[in-house]
This record gives C-alpha cells, structure tokens and sequence, in this order.
C-alpha cells in the first residue's frame, strides 16, 4: 500500500479499518519522505517487495496522484473510478478502469 498524508493519521485510519493485515509492505509518504505521483515513492515499493515494474498492478482512486505516478513508474495503473467521474483532456489515461474493487479479480484473471 503507497498512501500519501501524515502517519500518525494514515496509521489511525489503516487500525481502525484492520486493512492493514492485508498489505505485505505499508508506504505512508510522511514516513518515507516522498510523496505520490513521485515515481520514487512506487519503486520503493517495488524494491521492498522484490516485484519488477512489469509484474505490478497499482490500483488508485486518484488520477493525478496514483494513476500518474503509477504511469510515471511503468506499472500498470488500474483507476479505481466509484464515482463514474468523466476524465478531462489533461487527466492522466489509466491502462484499465473499473467502478468497485469487486471487478478487480476478473481484471487480473484471478476469478
């Protein structure tokens, strides 16, 4: 999990939802010192997990901040789009998009 914002209020929110027993590796930019769309913040991630750029899937519901900086890493970037939001001409263009994290197994052949 890559998230931007302050780590004493991202670590509250991860507890509070239990999340993050699901997660290998936790990246809060606050910790790391770098934050989303920068590139590095994801190949840290990346280096962590020993997974390659090719083998990774991002999924984010924010195109400037995941989307991008999933894009700017060469992994493919899933734009996790609940709102049925239309992207604007100057949006980053998402390799796939789905509404719900229920599509996501079909999208990566897991289902």
């Amino acid at each position: 999990m890559i998230t931007n914002g302050a780590s004493d209020t991202q670590r509250e929110k991860l507890g509070v939802t239990g999340i993050e027993r699901v997660f290998a590796a936790i990246f809060i930019s606050a910790e790391v010192g770098i934050v989303k769309p920068d590139p590095a913040i994801f190949h840290l991630a990346l280096d962590k997990l020993s997974v390659g750029a090719d083998a990774a899937v991002y999924v984010g519901d924010y195109l400037h901040h995941d989307v991008a900086g999933a894009k700017a890493a060469d992994i493919t970037a899933v734009w996790l789009n609940r709102d049925g939001r239309r992207r604007q001409p100057d949006d980053p263009v998402p390799d796939y998009e789905i509404a719900s994290l229920g599509e996501l197994p079909a999208l990566l052949g897991l289902d």
